[in-house]
């Protein structure tokens, strides 16, 4: 054994005399495989470990996750205590609530004489230190006040973090959620068919929308200056308002069906991580100014339906394109 290194042995002819020693290779010792039993237990106990750690953290991770846009999506369960409370106590409990993220789940009638109780409401969630997901789906409209006001605005509501809209919303209107700054999920519902002009502007963490399936109408400014990465517009909708995506610094895909029609000016100014677009067929107009200041814009395709650019329009200023 003294003679023996990693991959090769001096054995001698006889046991007196180490001359002529005749050098004879060996493959090197492998390590053993693990089984696949072996390999499931490291890998559980690996697990355990990193889930121990961070339910360990999890009251601070709560506050810290919904102060920066929570998370994609819904909110996680486990970082939401669950209220259920009727319409006219819905403004006291959020007055009373902490900054711990909540989830309010509202119930009742909205009419004439209710609709002051939604109205405290709203301004409750002009708070700053709570953090509320406001779940409308249990909340039921008179088919009075529906066709005279039909909207929810919710503008300026800093502390709502998320809401879910009821079936009987239509439409977002003007303005609805505008400078809802902590504003990370919003649930609409397949009834909704278009969005308002300025509906979600300058929702800074809004990073994520799935729009309905049946949207007909998006209007200017509609997403502007949101924080929107991706966005896929339904085969519904045929134009695309003035400016609706403007300055959305983070979006960096967007997934235009064929169906749409008209793409108006400025759509997409200055959104600087656009890298790649491609414009259906079925596009015949595209107004000035619509990928305006998009300053890594490097690649788009034009569909076969947009054969004219009007004298005096510039669809591409200021970006670093260099394949149409």
């Amino acid at each position: 054994s003294q003679y023996r290194n990693q991959s090769t042995i001096i054995r001698p002819y006889n046991n007196n005399s180490y001359s002529n020693n005749q050098r004879i290779y060996i493959p090197t010792r492998k390590k053993k495989k693990k089984t696949l039993s072996e390999k499931l237990q490291s890998a559980g106990s690996k697990l355990l470990k990193e889930t121990s750690e961070f339910l360990g953290n999890a009251k601070d991770k709560a506050v810290e996750l919904t102060d920066n846009a929570v998370a994609k999506g819904n909110l996680p369960s486990f970082l939401m205590d669950s209220k259920k409370v009727p319409l006219e106590d819905a403004a006291s409990t959020v007055y009373n609530l902490s900054d711990k993220p909540t989830k309010l789940i509202v119930t009742g009638r909205l009419d004439e004489y209710t609709n002051y109780n939604f109205e405290r409401l709203v301004e409750a969630l002009r708070k700053d230190k709570v953090r509320v997901y406001l779940d409308l789906s249990n909340l039921k409209i008179s088919r009075e006040f529906r066709e005279t006001y039909g909207n929810i605005n919710l503008k300026k509501c800093t502390g709502m973090i998320g809401i879910k809209l009821p079936d009987w919303v239509t439409s977002i209107g003007d303005s609805a959620f505008a400078d809802c700054t902590n504003l990370a999920y919003i649930d609409i519902q397949p009834s909704v068919t278009s969005i308002g002009s300025g509906a979600f502007e300058f929702c800074s963490n809004l990073k994520e929308i799935t729009l309905p399936e049946n949207l007909e109408v998006i209007q200017q400014l509609a997403l502007g200056y949101t924080g929107i990465e991706t966005i896929e517009l339904p085969q519904t909708l045929k134009t695309i308002g003035e400016a609706a995506f403007s300055s959305c610094k983070s979006l960096n895909y967007v997934n235009i069906h064929n169906g749409i029609t008209t793409i108006e000016a400025r759509a997409f100014w200055d959104c600087d991580n656009l890298k790649a677009i491609s414009i259906p067929d079925s596009v015949t107009l595209m107004r000035q100014e619509v990928f305006q200041g998009c300053e890594n814009l490097e690649y788009v395709r034009l569909g076969s339906g947009f054969s004219t650019i009007s004298r005096g329009v510039c669809l591409f200023g200021n970006v670093a394109l260099w394949c149409i």
